[in-house]
């Protein structure tokens, strides 16, 4: 399939609410607002194309590198590639998704966490600790390091990193329980994101909270 095909494929199932909350996440105006399920279709019929997926993300266009991602072949994309991928992706949201598909599957997703984690830009020290987050089972030896890390910086960290530094203490607090009780106390010293609102029904990204409502599910 060409370029222009997708490119008018995506267009045509842009939808106004979609479109919405993708500028309200940082998305330019030609964003088309296709839904993940549309795109998720899309990808299944033409399948994995990393020429195709390169060609997409060089558009700039939101929707475009959201399909990009699906079609893109990790043994394919080089460090190179990985780090020209996160410094032009357009949203915070295309970032996480580009690193749990692709990026931390690449042979060299080592080397491309100490280059972010070394990196001043919080978009890329996001993404070092998103790529730590899909690949936490690798750092298991180190998490009394890591949690020490968090322990110190999370209060001191600033948005979009904070988040997903945040997340790795609650996914290392509810998916391995000898570190609960750590990531609990560590959670409420730090009070990252205790008055957070949220919608009935939902859980707090307070560390604590989330911890608390995973655990209770199991």
């Amino acid at each position: 399939m060409k370029l222009v095909e997708v490119m008018d494929n995506l267009q045509s199932e842009g939808i106004p609410s979609r479109r919405k909350t993708l500028l309200k996440q940082g998305a330019a105006d030609d964003a088309f607002g296709v839904p993940m399920g549309k795109i998720r279709s899309f990808a299944k019929d033409i399948g994995k194309n990393q020429e195709l997926a390169d060609e997409l993300w060089s558009t700039g266009q939101f929707d475009a590198q959201n399909l990009g991602i699906f079609l893109m072949e990790s043994g394919k994309v080089t460090l190179e590639d990985a780090l020209e991928y996160l410094g032009s992706a357009q949203t915070v949201e295309l970032s996480d998704s580009l690193i749990s598909n692709v990026l931390a599957k690449i042979k060299d997703e080592a080397k491309l966490a100490d280059l972010c984690s070394k990196n001043r830009d919080l978009k890329l020290r996001r993404a070092y600790w998103a790529l730590m987050v899909a690949n936490k089972s690798q750092y298991e030896a180190d998490f009394p390091e890591i949690l020490e890390y968090i322990s110190e910086n999370l209060p001191l960290s600033q948005e979009p990193e904070t988040w997903m530094m945040n997340r790795m203490l609650c996914e290392i607090g509810f998916g391995y329980p000898n570190y609960t009780e750590k990531c609990l106390e560590i959670g409420e010293r730090c009070g990252v994101y205790k008055t957070m609102k949220v919608s009935k029904g939902c859980t707090s990204a307070y560390a604590p909270d989330w911890i608390h409502a995973v655990v209770g599910r199991k």
